[in-house]
C-alpha cells in the first residue's frame, strides 16, 4: 500500500494514481502434480497439473508505464524500484505473465487483469491509451474473458487459453500476432478487445513471443503465427517479404510429442517429452543452442541468421522446464539444475562471465552457477530468474532498472548498465508459486507479502532552491511516498551533507548550517557560500517498518552561487 508522508510524518492518505524485449511465465510444481507430464512446464501455464493456490502478485524492476502495477509511474531515472512491491488490488492470483511494458494476471474465478503500457490495447479493457502516461499504473479486466485457464504476454499483445481449449488474443496485430486472421496496418494496428485466434482448438499451452505466438495441442503439435522474417513459426519458412508473416496458426514443421512451449525475443523452444529441448528462429546470437552462431553479416551486408525448422538443443537431457529470454534460452534439468545459452554480455547466462567479446554469449548451453533445488525458470529481456523450492527467488543478469530484486540499481558495465553474472536472492520474498519476466521488470506470486521492506517510490524538498541570503535560515519541508506493504513505517531525516565547505561568519564564529526540527523537516542555511560556489544540500531520508526494514532515499537543495 502506498501512503504520502507528509512533513509532521503523518500519513496523509492512500496514493492510488491513474495517470516500449520479453516474457515467460513458468509456475512452481505443486505437490499434488502426480504425473510426468505435469513436470514439463510451459509458458503461462501447468499442462496438466493442478493449478496453484491463489496468492498477491508482486513486482520489481523497470516501472515507467505503471508494468509493476502498484499505482505508481516511474517516470525519473532509475525508472522503476529494485525491492519488490505488491500489485495493487490483486490478492487471488493464480498465474502471472509478463509483456515487455505490461503485465497480466489470472484470477481464480476466470478473470484475466493486466496493468502497464496500453497504447496499442494491449490491456483489453476497450481502450487504447493514446495520452497521458499511455497506460495505467493498477490492473484493469480483460474484457469479456471468463473461465481462462492460462496466460502468456508478447511484446505488446496478450494471450489467453480458455478451458474449452480456444485460444483468444488482443494488443498488437500488426504483424499477424493476433491469430484472428488480419493484419492490423492502420489505425492504432491492433484490438483492445479480445478475438479468438482462427482454427485452433484442444490448445493446451501458449506462449508469446515479441511479435509472434505459439500453442501446444493436446496431440504434442506446435502451432505458431505472427511475425515470422527469421524464422520463428517454424514452418519452414523465412518470411523476408511483406507482410513478413502470418495472420492464421500454422503448423511447427517434424514436432511431435511436445510438452511445453516458450517463447522468446525472435526465437520459439520446445519440450519433448523424451526431455529434449528443441528450438527455431533467430540464432544469431547461439540462442537456439546448437553450436551455432547464425552468420548475422554486416549492418552493409546484412544476412538472416534464422533457422526455419526445430533444431536440438545440444547435450541436454532429462529437461522439466524451458524459458526464452531475449536473445537467451533457459532450460531446468530433472535434478534441480539450471542451463543457459545464448546473449551473455550482461551475465544473463549466469556463468559467471559477462560476454563483452563477440560472439558475445555461447551457442552451447552453460550450467548457472550455485543452483540447486530449482523448481521454475523464466527468462526477462536482459536478466534471468529462478524459484527454489523453499520458496525463494534468485535472479542474474542486468540489473540497470532494478529487475534483480535485491536492492541494488547496477552500472557496472561499460554500456552504462549492469547487473551479476551470479545469481542473487531477490529481497524479502517467501513462499513464492510462481515467477514471470520478459522486459526489464519481474514478476513473482507470493502467499507471503508482509516481510517485503518498503519502498519510498519518491521524495520531494520544498523549497528545492534557496535565495543566496547571507546568514539565514530557512524553513524547508520533505514530502515522500512510501510503499509499506500494510506495515506502519516510520520516516525520519538520517543525514545532511553539503557540498561546499562549511565557512566561519564574519564574527569568526562557526554556526550550523542545518538544523533538523522534525521527522521531516528542516532549517537550511541560505548564503555564506564559498565565493563562486554552488551549495549543494543532500539529505537522506529513511524509512523503518517494524521488521527493522529500512528503505532511503536522498533529495538535494541548491543554493546558487
Amino acid at each position: 500500500m502506498n501512503y504520502i508522508h507528509s512533513a509532521n510524518g503523518s500519513k496523509a492518505g492512500h496514493r492510488h494514481n491513474r495517470h516500449l524485449s520479453r516474457s515467460s511465465t513458468l509456475q512452481k510444481l505443486w505437490p499434488s502434480a502426480s504425473r510426468w507430464l505435469g513436470l514439463a512446464l510451459a509458458t503461462g501455464n501447468f499442462l496438466f497439473a493442478e493449478p496453484l493456490p491463489a496468492a498477491t502478485p508482486v513486482a520489481w524492476g523497470n516501472g515507467q508505464y505503471g508494468q509493476l502495477g502498484d499505482g505508481n509511474f516511474y517516470l525519473n531515472p532509475p525508472y522503476g524500484v529494485a525491492t519488490a512491491v505488491p500489485v495493487s488490488g490483486l490478492t487471488t492470483v493464480t498465474a502471472i505473465a509478463g509483456g515487455v511494458y505490461h503485465s497480466l494476471a489470472l484470477n481464480s474465478d476466470g478473470t484475466v487483469w493486466a496493468w502497464g503500457l496500453g497504447y496499442i490495447g494491449q490491456l483489453g479493457d476497450g481502450n487504447f491509451y493514446t495520452t497521458g502516461n499511455l497506460g495505467v499504473a493498477t490492473p484493469v479486466q480483460v474484457s469479456g474473458l471468463t473461465t481462462v485457464t492460462a496466460i502468456a504476454g508478447g511484446k505488446n499483445h496478450s494471450l489467453a487459453l480458455k478451458s474449452d481449449g480456444t485460444v483468444w488474443a488482443w494488443g498488437q496485430g500488426y504483424y499477424g500476432q493476433l491469430g484472428d486472421g488480419n493484419f492490423y496496418t492502420t489505425g492504432y494496428t491492433g484490438v483492445a478487445t479480445p478475438v479468438q485466434v482462427s482454427g485452433l482448438t484442444s490448445v493446451t499451452a501458449i506462449a508469446g513471443g515479441d511479435l509472434h505466438s505459439l500453442a501446444l495441442k493436446s496431440d504434442g503439435t506446435v502451432w505458431a503465427w505472427g511475425w515470422g522474417y527469421f524464422g520463428q513459426l517454424g514452418d519452414g519458412n523465412l518470411y523476408e517479404s511483406l507482410p513478413r508473416g502470418l495472420a492464421a496458426p500454422v503448423q511447427v514443421s517434424g514436432l511431435s510429442g511436445v510438452v511445453a512451449i516458450a517463447g522468446g525475443g525472435d526465437h520459439s523452444l520446445a519440450l519433448k517429452s523424451d526431455g529434449t529441448v528443441w528450438a527455431w528462429g533467430n540464432g544469431g546470437w547461439g540462442q537456439l543452442g546448437d553450436g551455432i552462431f547464425y552468420s548475422r553479416g554486416t549492418f552493409a551486408d546484412p544476412l538472416n541468421p534464422g533457422v526455419a525448422t526445430p533444431v536440438q538443443v545440444s547435450g541436454l537431457t532429462a529437461v522439466t522446464a524451458i524459458a526464452g529470454g531475449g536473445l537467451h534460452s533457459l532450460a531446468l534439468t530433472s535434478d534441480g539444475m539450471v542451463w543457459a545459452w545464448g546473449n551473455g554480455q550482461e551475465g544473463e547466462l549466469g556463468d559467471c562471465n559477462f560476454y563483452t567479446s563477440p560472439p558475445s554469449g555461447v551457442a552451447t548451453p552453460v550450467k548457472v552457477s550455485g543452483l540447486t533445488a530449482v523448481t521454475a525458470i523464466a527468462g526477462g529481456s536482459l536478466h534471468s530468474l529462478a524459484l527454489k523450492s523453499d520458496g525463494t527467488v534468485w535472479s542474474w543478469g542486468d540489473g540497470a532498472e532494478g529487475q534483480l530484486g535485491d536492492g541494488n540499481f547496477y552500472t557496472n558495465l561499460p554500456n552504462g548498465r549492469g547487473g551479476v553474472a551470479t545469481p542473487v536472492q531477490v529481497i524479502g520474498l517467501s513462499a513464492v508459486t510462481a515467477i514471470a519476466a520478459r522486459g526489464d521488470d519481474s514478476l513473482a506470486l507470493s502467499s507471503m507479502t508482509a516481510n517485503l521492506p518498503p519502498v519510498i517510490t519518491s521524495l520531494t524538498a520544498t523549497p528545492s532552491f534557496l535565495r543566496p541570503i547571507t546568514n539565514r535560515l530557512t524553513p524547508v519541508h520533505l514530502d515522500l511516498v512510501v510503499n509499506d506493504n500494510g506495515a506502519s513505517t516510520t520516516c525520519n531525516i538520517i543525514s545532511v551533507t553539503s557540498s561546499d565547505p562549511i565557512i566561519p561568519l564574519p564574527s569568526g564564529r562557526l554556526e550550523p548550517y542545518w538544523l533538523i526540527t522534525g521527522n521531516l523537516s528542516l532549517y537550511l542555511r541560505a548564503g555564506l557560500n564559498t565565493p563562486g560556489v554552488t551549495r549543494t544540500y543532500t539529505i537522506t531520508v529513511g524509512c523503518t517498518d517494524p521488521l527493522g526494514n529500512m528503505a532511503t532515499k536522498t533529495v538535494d537543495v541548491i543554493v546558487p552561487k
